[in-house]
């Protein structure tokens, strides 16, 4: 059941930003996060096959509803020093243009966990179900 519910949350989860948040504009990305996990410079360490890579997070900076919003996006940029400006398109709810998202952010993988989960907590689910009514019921 819990799969089941996961599943369903992320299914949900996707439909509705992309229902919702139909707006389109421009973003442009105004600064950099660098993430203090990983953050190294690339270079390989004796005894180590690993490079190292820092992780930026871009915020971008866009126009909505007449007013300048900013977003701070959940995906990183992988790159060892800081990366150019960027332009992408968001797309953002016109009744709270403060919430929006990048089209890019929705990636096929998570379409996959979200199906893989439904498939799963839904099998588990039936199969639970059949063999509670079988060992209660005959």
């Amino acid at each position: 059941m819990p799969l089941l519910a996961v599943g369903l949350r992320m299914l949900f989860v996707r439909v509705f930003t992309l229902a919702k948040y139909r707006t389109e504009t421009e973003g442009r990305a105004a600064d950099y996060i660098l993430s203090k996990w990983k953050a190294a410079p690339v270079h390989r360490r004796p005894g180590r096959s690993r490079a190292y890579t820092s992780r930026w997070f871009p915020v971008f900076e866009y126009s909505a509803a007449g007013r300048q919003m900013v977003y701070k996006s959940r995906r990183c940029i992988l790159s060892e020093e800081r990366p150019p400006a960027l332009t992408v398109r968001l797309r953002y709810d016109p009744n709270a243009p403060a919430r929006c998202y990048v089209p890019g952010e929705f990636t096929w993988v998570g379409w996959v966990a979200a199906v893989l989960f439904l498939m799963n907590g839904t099998g588990f689910t039936v199969l639970g179900s059949l063999f509670l009514a079988v060992h209660f019921f005959a």
